[in-house]
């Protein structure tokens, strides 16, 4: 018997729609937002080598705290996050740009979300 020749490989198995070849090579162009925040866009943007993903890009949330702006921005792959608060949402990005790239920035682990629900005070002890 003779062995069969491989067809062109296809990623985990999968078909690409047609409509989708065009954006699996699409990269994110920011030119602007490389040049002024480069060390937040160089946390957020996934990193690629030779077509194949090293590292995903990171997650970056703004959300109101008090009259405070909480922004946290989360490393999927180190497993860290970072937060710090700012008091003007027109210079956000900027002062978060600043704080990490300063060597003041705290960082804590991310930890997995426990989908149990949290004992209640009132439940029986087992």
């Amino acid at each position: 018997m003779s062995k069969k020749k491989k067809d062109e490989p296809k990623p985990n198995g999968a078909i690409v729609p047609d409509a989708l070849k065009n954006a699996v090579l699409a990269r994110l162009q920011d030119e602007e937002g490389q040049l002024c925040l480069p060390v937040l866009f160089t946390c957020l943007v996934p990193q690629y080598d030779a077509g194949k993903l090293i590292r995903p890009g990171g997650k970056l949330s703004i959300t109101v705290e008090g009259v405070y702006w909480r922004v946290q921005v989360d490393f999927p792959y180190e497993r860290q996050t970072c937060r710090m608060y700012c008091a003007s949402l027109s210079s956000v990005l900027s002062d978060l740009n600043a704080y990490l790239g300063s060597n003041k920035a705290i960082f804590s682990p991310m930890f997995e979300r426990n989908k149990k629900p949290l004992p209640r005070l009132d439940a029986p002890i087992e």
